[in-house]
């Protein structure tokens, strides 16, 4: 039956796979220093029994570096052979995670190109145009509409009759109206200070007509002759 068959276990992704790869590295790399380290502490150890040691027993450590310094040689070769393997897989994994986002980037931008498209469509670029044209109209209308109402009732522009004077014209005008001003022929209206008499005033005065009645006469009165002349 299909349920009592074994379940295959899912392939690990290129991510997975390289970090598992990465720490293995890591790790026999950081125990391949370790025993490089632990083999030069012995050398360092049996150059010291051998500054001490008789001839015989000299030439038994001798042996026993040399074979510690082969194994160290191969330390370090396993070392160098796996560090170089890190920066592989650092590198690729650079390249890797550039790629996702190249690609990532590309998507956004076929995305973006897509709903870009899809707004230009829903606008008339016909009814635009028409639209600010037809708005530019009614500034301009109301500009017109504004300068008219601005301008004052009955002045120069609206009397086609009147013609506006220039600079020499308007002077000649104001020193023709100083002239008329300052003229002799003006008459003095203020009051004489020598006294007239009744016969002069009389005199002055017109003839009335023939059909016109004289004036009657009437009694002087008694308080206009107490009163003092003037």
């Amino acid at each position: 039956m299909a349920w009592l068959a074994p379940r295959r276990p899912e392939p690990p992704t290129a991510a997975a796979t390289t970090g598992v790869a990465r720490r293995q590295l890591e790790q026999r790399a950081a125990e391949l220093q370790r025993r490089i380290t632990d083999t030069n502490q012995l050398l360092v150890e049996l150059h010291a029994q051998i500054a001490a040691a008789p001839a015989t027993r000299a030439q038994t450590l001798r042996q026993r570096a040399q074979a510690l310094l082969r194994r160290r040689q191969l330390y370090e070769k396993q070392l160098q052979e796996r560090e170089r393997a890190l920066e592989q897989l650092e590198r690729q994994s650079l390249v890797a995670d550039s790629l996702t986002d190249t690609a990532l980037t590309a998507a956004a931008m076929t995305a973006g190109h897509q709903q870009m498209r899809a707004q230009q469509s829903a606008v008339d670029i016909d009814r635009v145009a028409r639209d600010v044209d037809s708005m530019r109209d009614m500034m301009d209308d109301a500009d017109d509409l504004q300068r008219q109402l601005a301008r004052a009732f009955g002045s120069a522009d609206d009397d086609p009759t009147t013609t506006e004077l220039d600079a020499a014209a308007l002077d000649a005008e104001l020193a023709a109206l100083a002239g008329l001003t300052t003229s002799p022929t003006t008459t003095d209206l203020s009051p004489s200070t020598a006294p007239v008499s009744v016969a002069e005033a009389t005199a002055v005065l017109p003839t009335p007509p023939s059909h016109v009645p004289a004036p009657t006469t009437t009694a002087a009165d008694p308080r206009m002759e107490a009163l003092p002349p003037l």
